[in-house]
């Protein structure tokens, strides 16, 4: 159970016309079945982490597991959109290695209600590389949790990501659909809501899949067993999409990621996956999603590693560094958090220039 929290920063710092939009993205929506009534039972690494200065000491990450190289014949060359980390590395030099990563672009639509505009931003400093977009605005997201919000209806839904998907056009693009919203699709008491919900997903794909350069991958949250997210799947349209991703702004091991991610895939026909490694270096704890204390970075965004066919790439979908919700003192909900970046830097299971 990992944490998957609306994030102020990433994804909002351009709006249309070039103007700074209200920082709040979804850096890492919800990952793992958390609420704002139960986050308080969950320690916060505020009163743990490596302060936020300038003497934080990079060390070896304590239980290296690194991806290992990218198959030199499955190059991706990725964008990544505005960081959050990028307005701190002048007071604090090691956050450098979090603001040089292309990371995932958070589409709320609360924030981009149209978001052609921000879309066109990314498209023009992009070049030739693949954007990385989180598609987040199904109606009730998060079930009321920290992420809450979406749009009202499913025709507001569909008229919105084909704007998303229209805006896109002929450009490469990797779309993470929908982070924890079919996991959490199980806990919702009607069941009748939870169906119109797995529809919803389907639907969203079959759209996005209109462009033909197109990735989606459908979240595969990790707190729900596999058979049971291997059902959930494929009520969502698995068949329609290039596959899954897992990890999403969660904290698992890489080795568990794939272990997980081969799994489901000999359920689902097959399907291939990716990996969100922002915050794998160290592993989890227990069932802490709420900024754990002692994580780590896990390895660099890049293509498909070598000796993992199943998997397509591994991502920086969570900003590191932006906090999983105000649990003990923690800052709110995708506020970025330089002394709990720092400590995720210390502790990243590569070596840090």
């Amino acid at each position: 159970m990992n944490a998957f929290s609306v994030s102020r920063s990433a994804l909002g710092s351009v709006a249309a016309g070039g103007a700074i939009a209200l920082l709040m993205t979804i850096g890492g929506l919800i990952a793992g079945p958390h609420s704002a009534a139960t986050s308080s039972r969950h320690p916060s690494a505020a009163s743990s982490q490596a302060a936020g200065s300038a003497s934080v000491t990079l060390v070896p990450p304590t239980s290296a597991e690194p991806a290992g190289p990218a198959d030199p014949n499955t190059s991706l060359s990725l964008y990544g959109g505005p960081i959050a980390a990028t307005a701190f590395v002048a007071s604090y030099p090691q956050l450098k290695v979090i603001a040089d990563q292309p990371q995932a672009t958070w589409l709320v639509p609360e924030v981009y209600p149209e978001p052609a505009a921000m879309i066109s931003t990314l498209l023009s400093k992009a070049a030739n590389r693949t954007l990385q977009l989180v598609v987040a605005g199904v109606p009730n997201r998060d079930n009321g949790g920290y992420s809450r919000g979406g749009v009202h209806t499913a025709s507001q839904y569909y008229s919105w990501v084909n704007a998303i998907g229209a805006a896109v056009g002929n450009a490469k693009a990797i779309v993470i659909l929908e982070p924890n919203s079919l996991a959490l699709s199980s806990r919702l008491k009607d069941v009748g809501v939870s169906h119109q919900r797995e529809g919803m997903l389907a639907n969203a794909a079959r759209i996005l899949k209109k462009r033909p350069n197109v990735r989606v991958y459908i979240d595969a949250s990790m707190w729900i067993p596999v058979h049971k997210q291997a059902s959930l799947l494929s009520q969502a349209g698995i068949g329609l999409v290039d596959g899954f991703a897992v990890n999403v702004a969660g904290f698992d091991r890489l080795s568990t990621d794939y272990a997980y991610g081969d799994a489901l895939s000999a359920l689902v026909g097959g399907k291939h996956y990716i990996v969100d490694t922002s915050r794998s270096g160290q592993g989890r704890v227990g069932n802490h999603w709420c900024n754990p204390a002692g994580r780590g970075l896990g390895p660099l965004p890049q293509g498909k590693p070598a000796g993992h066919p199943l998997a397509d790439a591994l991502l920086w979908v969570k900003h590191p560094g932006e906090s999983d919700g105000g649990c003990d003192g923690a800052p709110s909900v995708g506020t970025f958090w330089p002394k709990y970046a720092m400590g995720l830097v210390a502790r990243a299971n590569f070596a840090v220039n």
